[in-house]
């Protein structure tokens, strides 16, 4: 019996490592230098990421809360065209517009971005028809999910795109949108063409192939890791529940006619033919028990100590994908010191920098299409000096000169870090510039500029606002006086303090 046992325990292990080895290979075929991935294994690989996105808690987290990081509610843009009253007007344009450019009508322009960023890291890319004029005239932006990407249904190489002899695409296939898998002819219609200056691709390039055309998942290392962590949790609930059960420990002395429980007590024949005895736990259950005989409760081992940690190392692992530490995925700071908390922030950072560059190609494109439509249409008027000087009155490149203010990120100890930025700029090491790049979606234009404006509104109203330099309270008029680092700036004469 101990050798069908260890046999059929060593068949099941072989098994496991058998299927753990060839589920490492995602696609079966390697396609040229241009296309890592043909399409259908691509396909396949963008399948498993939605159902995984889908159907696992952690790997949604994960997502989410890179889009959170990345994203927030939108960039802000700031026109950038050197005059003031038109950057103005081009904003409060922007502002009425830019949540009516979804040709769906169901996102604002900031949840469009959240979508775009969100199917690149689970599909590998997305696409932006950002110059979409329908019968109307009307100008919006549309987005199209990878797998609509495409000109043949079954071209096994066909990777939707046309391109020239340098690898800079020319012409984009768009296809329809099936109803369901049961819609047939939309699934074999052949895609339309589009031109590439007015379609954006968002991919995501694993290994930076400069020769790739087309993204794959960013989650496609993960789907291992993911099953380990599901297959993981689910084995040990089903050891915790099954010692959730009250078990006890009974240990009596071999008599043929004593009981434990006393009259209580009933001897049942079980289906396997056994006697067994049964007694009816109720609160305050007595046993009569007998010198050398003992009860006890049996306790639960379940999780084991070692569990938590070993988990937490696999999620840690998952995160490496991403560039998400563990810290941040299950909102959980409290095994960092300051320290640690600030070395993982920063890392992250960077990499959410990257994203967000990344993303601002598309939305430069959306911006630029829709106010070309704008001015075509009479909505803008740009200035006279903005426009070239002949017949043609075409408008000069510096009109679309814009930057996008993105979300900042929270601080890990607010205090300790804005008295640490202020001696930086203090002892000349950093600048306000480069803190407002960390900390605001503002440059120090911007600041300067909104900052007077409240002063000045405080200042109408006979509103008495302070402020200081490292906790201090000074008046508002002395905050522009240069600090020493580390010296107490010390309040005016009559003027009160907070002591």
């Amino acid at each position: 019996m101990k050798k069908r046992t260890a046999k059929a325990y060593q068949q099941a292990t072989n098994a496991q490592i058998t299927t753990g080895r060839t589920r490492e290979r995602i696609w079966q075929v390697t396609g040229v230098a241009e296309r890592d991935m043909p399409r259908f294994d691509r396909e396949r690989a963008m399948a498993e990421a939605r159902r995984h996105v889908n159907g696992d808690p952690l790997v949604k987290a994960l997502v989410q809360t890179s889009v959170d990081s990345i994203v927030s509610t939108g960039f802000r843009l700031v026109p950038k065209t050197g005059d003031n009253g038109f950057d103005q007007e081009l904003t409060e344009w922007w502002v009425e517009t830019r949540d009516t450019l979804d040709i769906r009508g169901i996102r604002t322009f900031g949840g469009m971005q959240r979508a775009w960023q969100t199917r690149k890291m689970v599909d590998g890319d997305v696409g932006i028809y950002h110059n979409f004029i329908n019968q109307k005239g009307e100008h919006f932006v549309q987005t199209i999910e990878a797998d609509r990407i495409r000109s043949e249904k079954f071209d096994y190489l066909d990777q939707g795109c046309e391109f020239d002899k340098y690898g800079r695409p020319v012409r984009w296939h768009i296809g329809p949108r099936p109803k369901d898998q049961q819609d047939i002819a939309a699934q074999m219609k052949k895609g339309t063409p589009v031109s590439a200056d007015d379609f954006c691709l968002l991919a995501h390039w694993p290994g930076e192939r400069v020769d790739q055309l087309r993204g794959t998942s960013m989650l496609l290392t993960m789907f291992n890791s993911a099953q380990d962590v599901r297959e993981i949790i689910g084995a040990m609930l089903q050891k915790v529940k099954a010692s959730a059960f009250l078990a006890w420990l009974v240990k009596t002395n071999p008599s043929p006619t004593g009981t434990v429980f006393g009259p209580a007590e009933k001897i049942k024949t079980g289906e396997d033919g056994v006697d067994r005895r049964h007694r009816r736990l109720v609160p305050m259950s007595m046993a009569d028990l007998g010198q050398g005989e003992d009860i006890t409760e049996m306790e639960s081992r379940n999780p084991a100590p070692e569990f938590e940690r070993f988990l937490r190392f696999i999620i840690r692992y998952m995160g490496t994908v991403v560039g998400m530490p563990l810290e941040f995925c299950l909102y959980d700071m409290s095994d960092v010191n300051f320290s640690s908390g600030r070395m993982l922030m920063e890392l992250c950072k960077r990499r959410w920098r990257c994203e967000q560059m990344d993303l601002m190609r598309p939305s430069s494109a959306v911006y630029r299409s829709a106010l070309q439509h704008a001015i075509d249409s009479g909505a803008v008027i740009p200035p006279r000096a903005m426009m070239k000087r002949g017949k043609d009155k075409t408008i000069l490149p510096v009109i679309f000169r814009h930057r996008w203010g993105t979300p900042a990120w929270p601080q890990v100890n607010p205090q300790a870090e804005v008295a640490a930025a202020g001696d930086a700029v203090a002892y000349g090491f950093q600048t306000i510039t480069g803190q407002l790049a960390d900390t605001s979606d503002m440059s120090l234009e911007e600041l300067v500029a909104e900052r007077k404006k409240e002063v000045d509104l405080f200042k109408a109203a006979g509103v008495d606002v302070k402020v200081g330099n490292g906790g201090t309270v000074a008046p508002m008029a002395d905050a522009t006086k240069p600090v020493s680092p580390g010296k107490v700036q010390k309040p005016a004469k009559g003027e009160a303090t907070d002591e």
